[in-house]
C-alpha cells in the first residue's frame, strides 16, 4: 500500500497479550489457537513442521502467560485440544477445513473450557 510493508501482529505474538501488561485489568482470558501445550508425534513431515512452529508460539504465549501472572493477572488460557489439532492439520488458514474445524470445536469447548478453568489454578512464575 503506496510503498508501505504491513507485518500482521501474529509475527511478534500469536495472542500479543505483553500488551496487557502495562493495563489495569485483574483477568485476561486468552484464545490462542496457535499454541498449544498438547504434544504429539505425528508421522508426517508437513504436520511435525507445524509443530514445531507451534512449539515456539506456545514457548511465546507461556512467556506472555507469566509476564502477566507476575503484575498479579489470572489468566485463563484456551487452547486446542488433540482433536482440535487433528482437525486443523499442517495449515491452520486452509479455508476448506473450516467446516471441521468449526463442527470439532462444538464438541471440545466444553472440555477445553474445563482444561482451561483447572490450569488457571497453576501459576506459571
Amino acid at each position: 500500500m503506496a510503498g508501505r510493508r504491513y507485518l500482521d501482529g501474529g509475527i511478534a505474538s500469536p495472542t500479543s497479550a505483553d500488551l496487557l501488561t502495562a493495563e489495569d485489568v485483574d483477568e485476561v482470558v486468552i484464545i490462542s489457537p496457535m499454541a498449544s501445550r498438547q504434544t504429539d508425534r505425528p508421522r508426517s513431515l508437513p504436520l511435525r513442521i507445524e509443530r514445531l512452529m507451534r512449539k515456539v508460539m506456545t514457548e511465546r504465549v507461556t512467556a506472555e502467560i507469566r509476564h502477566l501472572q507476575e503484575r498479579g493477572i489470572r489468566v485463563l488460557w484456551l487452547e486446542p485440544v488433540p482433536e482440535d489439532l487433528a482437525a486443523f492439520g499442517y495449515n491452520m488458514m486452509d479455508p476448506k477445513r473450516r467446516k471441521t474445524v468449526f463442527e470439532t470445536a462444538l464438541q471440545t469447548t466444553p472440555r477445553t473450557v474445563d482444561i482451561a478453568l483447572r490450569s488457571s489454578l497453576v501459576n506459571f512464575t
